[in-house]
């Protein structure tokens, strides 16, 4: 049975994460509305620079996480967990300081030779730039704070504040378009103040979660010196997995008009929608692995592998199937555009794809960052740079966004068949055999005949909610039929289905 703390966490992480999702997914048509598909373009290219400075993140997050795990099963931990903690956030904040000046002085050049415009004047371009990079000074370090707290397994606490300060800054930005001015300067003046929230709250939330110590928390570099192998290796493989992920999107920008690069962002939106199963697993395995291993527990790190691996290929890859076969459908329920369905929808079908096999890897991922070894990913990020960077750059200018959805299912088919037998090097063939099999071949086999079934028997003629309605029915019944064909899950939906009836 799945340890009592990963379940908590898990469905703590479900339900903020799933909130913060929800709240994207219904303001998005609103931001469309109010500022129009090239506005939203922008806001894609923010997103785009907010993940970019993460290279410049030197692996101290992904640290900061796992030692404050580490250190919390040791009884005389505190006072080095809260020296840690200020060590590595004044270096952070060093970071940040630097990058975002760097920032600054760039945003001319990109205004003037990278993003390509049709309605949004040269002055207000310049000034959004400028915003942006505020926004992401504020922004950028909440995620120092995030993983110390995930570090303490504080993720209930976490996802309250997720809940709080996601509805704050995104309802908050609807409102002051709605009732100040529609405009791309007015929704990042917005982020601003948001974003000042956010670091307070955060902040603040961290240190007072530290567990007490004598004397204040100092500076001790000599701390960062036992964790940089760690660090060192994390960042290369952040720096790696960044070029990846965003090298595809600065190679678009510069191909695409800004309209056609909203149509492509909104793809990836919904696509990326499906880290709102894989990731609350990940937050809540990491810091649960590092302690795991820490205490030699190697058996119930297993049990703990096998049933996260279940839950994300039970809910990911169902999902992933319903948003491929009914993409048009999904895109036109949600922004009520016939044009963005058209535009989208073709993009989508495949770059969901992609995104279902990177969120097969999450699990895999944290074992190995928990383990402290980075090698294999690393080593696998730096060879698919190597060929597929170039690739979209010649595919680009001939089959526009395609290209990237057909580089980011190549990638993350590779890892799946290539990368993952070698993270299970050490495990019988018996065992790597039903990773694939158990875990994932039978979940997906059960989904693709649900989904298969409602494709076929889909009702014609239907108003928009009875769609939704028909939608909804297929894409529950799958996860369903998903989670019932994997053991693990199997056992703990009968156990706890049997707890009711007990208790009743």
């Amino acid at each position: 049975m799945i340890v009592g703390r990963v379940k908590t966490n898990v469905i703590a992480n479900l339900i903020g994460q799933g909130w913060a999702a929800l709240i994207q997914i219904v303001l998005v048509p609103f931001y469309l509305h109010f500022l129009g598909v090239e506005s939203y373009g922008l806001i894609s290219f923010y997103l785009m620079l907010i993940m970019g400075v993460q290279i410049f993140d030197l692996g101290l997050a992904q640290t900061l996480n796992r030692e404050i795990a580490r250190l919390s099963i040791d009884p005389q931990g505190a006072s080095r967990m809260r020296d840690l903690v200020r060590t590595i956030e004044v270096v952070y904040w060093g970071v940040v300081a630097v990058v975002c000046i760097a920032l600054a002085l760039l945003m001319p050049l990109i205004a003037s030779y990278v993003i390509n415009p049709k309605q949004i004047d040269a002055e207000s371009l310049r000034y959004a730039l400028y915003m942006m990079v505020a926004v992401i000074a504020l922004n950028w370090p909440a995620n120092l704070y995030f993983s110390g707290l995930m570090g303490l397994q504080k993720q209930v606490l976490v996802n309250k504040l997720r809940i709080l300060l996601t509805t704050v800054t995104g309802v908050g930005a609807l409102i002051v378009l709605w009732l100040v001015s529609p405009t791309i300067l007015m929704f990042f003046s917005w982020r601003i103040i948001a974003g000042i929230l956010t670091f307070a709250v955060m902040a603040t939330a961290l240190h007072t979660g530290l567990p007490a110590a004598s004397g204040r928390a100092r500076f001790r570099p000599e701390l960062l010196s036992r964790t940089w192998r760690f660090a060192a290796g994390v960042s290369g493989l952040t720096i790696s997995a960044l070029v990846l992920t965003q090298l595809d999107k600065w190679i678009l920008i510069n191909f695409l008009s800004l309209e056609a690069f909203g149509y492509f962002s909104l793809a990836v939106t919904v696509s990326n929608a499906l880290n709102l199963f894989a990731t609350p697993v990940f937050s809540a395995v990491f810091p649960r692995f590092s302690v795991l291993i820490a205490e030699g527990k190697h058996a119930v790190l297993e049990q703990v592998y096998q049933v996260s691996t279940q839950v994300v290929a039970a809910t990911v890859v169902p999902t992933a199937l319903f948003l491929s076969l009914y993409a048009h459908e999904v895109l036109l329920l949600w922004t009520r555009s016939e044009v963005i369905a058209n535009h989208s929808s073709p993009i989508l079908r495949l770059f969901v794809i992609g995104t279902a096999l990177n969120g097969l890897m999450h699990v895999p991922y944290a074992r190995e960052l928990a383990r402290g070894s980075t090698r294999i990913f690393l080593t696998f990020n730096l060879a698919a740079i190597a060929l597929l960077g170039p690739a979209v750059w010649y595919f680009a200018p001939r089959i526009g966004a395609m290209s990237s959805a057909i580089a980011w299912v190549t990638l993350n088919a590779a890892y799946l068949i290539i990368a993952v037998p070698l993270i299970h090097s050490n495990m019988s063939r018996r065992k790597q055999w039903s990773w694939y099999y158990n875990d994932i071949m039978l979940p997906t086999v059960s989904a693709v005949l649900i989904l298969g079934i409602g494709r076929a028997f889909l009702p014609a003629g239907l108003s928009s909610l009875g769609v939704a309605a028909v939608l909804a029915i297929i894409l529950a019944l799958a996860i369903t039929a998903a989670s019932l064909t994997a053991s693990e899950l199997r056992k703990i939906i009968k156990t706890s289905i049997m707890k009711l009836h007990t208790q009743r």
